[in-house]
């Protein structure tokens, strides 16, 4: 009971984060989220399985926390005896170098007692970084894997690719590392609490056996830093469904920013084909099947958001982004086209791609049912490339939206796109936001507290602020 004890020590503790610093630490930790694991506690039927690479050896049992296996491929040798509940937890500070899971072949034994990858003790989440050419987890077919990844949950891993990591002394110029891979179906799947950082896709989740996707949870990952040698392309995270059946997938209160591009790096410019989250189009893909909700998308190479197949697109923010978000189309059409609901975000400012602007907000194609409600598209800065604020097509309902400071190129302006107001306050910016929290008011300080989470700085917050400013005088 003593392990059982200190697992639910782990999930139920409440962790408060740190003031704001000012300046802001260089470098700061990513604080731990202040909701609830969506993830179910253990039971004194739960088999609790330990690693620790500082303390750890494989001659060890791995039962206890005093006992713990060294290598991730102990751990999992463990875990891939027989389904069930298991549990398989690595030690907090811990880093695995060159090393991965490959590849877990068993399943839960319920949504409610669900096999688990997690972390124990106190401290940083857990590092792992795998060796050039492989994935940190995967998630794949052949060698007894099942055709449906069932009753599962990865939660409190930092999967950092160092290697790839051009300040880090592990870095290797070439290197080519994936994050969660995972090219089975999913039914009662849970990533949560995650970090990706400096993988060339941090997390890539393909159903290519058509097995379907059936209440999959990705909440409170922070993906940054992606990137890859042109013409490699690299993405935040990658979703694509086959023809199975795909009821519920949704992806909740999760960062994105600096994805898919990399200055410092040779051949690590922007490019058209990298995104923070794109989600492929497919034609078992309807609207209420996915939703991502609570998240925010910033500095992306190219898209804040590719939301091809349509759903439900609500509560996030866009900061820097090309282009916003990009909902339908695709070179695979949704016969009949998408449908869906993007509301209540907020879309702020523009960038480049290699130097190039485009400053497009809202952009949608192939549309047979799209609502566009609520939204706040303002302040573009450095208009350039035939920018619109909503692009203007047939299939698309547009109500409640405000636009401020958006210049629109004549071909694609519509009445969406011009200057509604007056506003409150409409010069609101993050930079303004970071001197309210707390910070210098600047827009470095915001970046650098915002992907870390830090005390003040939820993406709620950053939004009701913002959405202050575009309230009638």
């Amino acid at each position: 009971m003593s392990s059982i004890h200190n697992f639910f020590t782990i999930y139920g503790a409440t962790i408060t984060a740190p003031s704001i610093p000012s300046p802001p630490d260089p470098d700061p930790p990513v604080q731990e989220p202040t909701g609830v694991s969506p993830i179910p506690e253990p039971t004194e039927n739960t088999i609790l399985y330990y690693v620790s690479d500082s303390d750890g050896s494989d001659a060890f049992d791995g039962l206890t926390i005093s006992t713990p296996k060294k290598t991730l491929s102990a751990g999992l040798t463990l875990l891939n005896i027989i389904n069930g509940d298991y549990r398989l937890l690595l030690k907090r500070g811990d880093t695995f170098f060159k090393q991965n899971f490959d590849k877990p072949t068993k399943v839960g034994a319920s949504g409610e007692a669900p096999m688990v990858i997690a972390a124990y003790g106190t401290g940083n989440k857990p590092i792992v970084t795998a060796d050039s050419g492989t994935n940190i987890m995967s998630l794949t077919g052949g060698g007894g894997a099942p055709s449906i990844y069932s009753d599962w949950a990865v939660a409190d891993i930092d999967f950092y690719q160092s290697l790839r990591d051009l300040s880090s002394p592990d870095y290797v110029a070439g290197a080519t590392v994936g994050g969660f891979v995972c090219l089975r179906g999913m039914e009662n799947f849970t990533l949560y609490n995650c970090e990706f950082r400096f993988c060339n896709v941090g997390a890539s989740i393909q159903d290519f056996d058509d097995a379907g996707f059936d209440n999959v949870l990705i909440r409170d990952c922070n993906f940054v830093d992606s990137w890859a040698e042109d013409p490699v392309h690299s993405q935040g995270m990658f979703i694509e469904g086959g023809t199975g059946i795909i009821t519920t997938f949704d992806i909740e209160g999760c960062i994105f920013d600096h994805c898919g591009w990399n200055d410092a790096a040779p051949n690590g410019e922007k490019t058209g084909f990298n995104h923070s989250l794109y989600i492929q189009s497919d034609p078992s893909l309807a609207v209420g099947d996915v939703t991502v909700s609570g998240c925010a998308f910033i500095r992306s190479s190219s898209n804040g958001i590719q939301l091809r197949p349509g759903g439900l697109l609500t509560d996030c923010l866009f900061l820097e982004n090309p282009i916003a978000a990009l909902v339908g189309a695709g070179d695979v059409p949704v016969p009949g086209g998408i449908s869906g609901t993007f509301i209540n975000n907020v879309i702020m400012e523009t960038s480049t791609i290699d130097g190039a602007t485009r400053g497009w907000g809202i952009d949608i194609g192939n549309a047979s049912g799209v609502n566009i409600t609520n939204n706040i598209v303002a302040n573009i800065v450095n208009p350039s490339g035939s920018p619109f604020a909503y692009w203007d097509t047939t299939g698309v309902t547009y109500s409640g939206n405000k636009t401020y400071d958006w210049v629109s190129d004549p071909p694609h302006a519509s009445e969406h796109s011009v200057n509604d107001g007056p506003f409150n306050d409409p010069t609101r910016t993050v930079a303004s936001f970071d001197g309210v929290a707390g910070g210098p008011g600047t827009k470095e300080s915001f970046y650098s507290n915002f992907r870390v989470r830090a005390s003040g700085y939820h993406i709620q917050t950053v939004l009701n602020y913002l959405r202050a400013g575009f309230e009638a005088p």
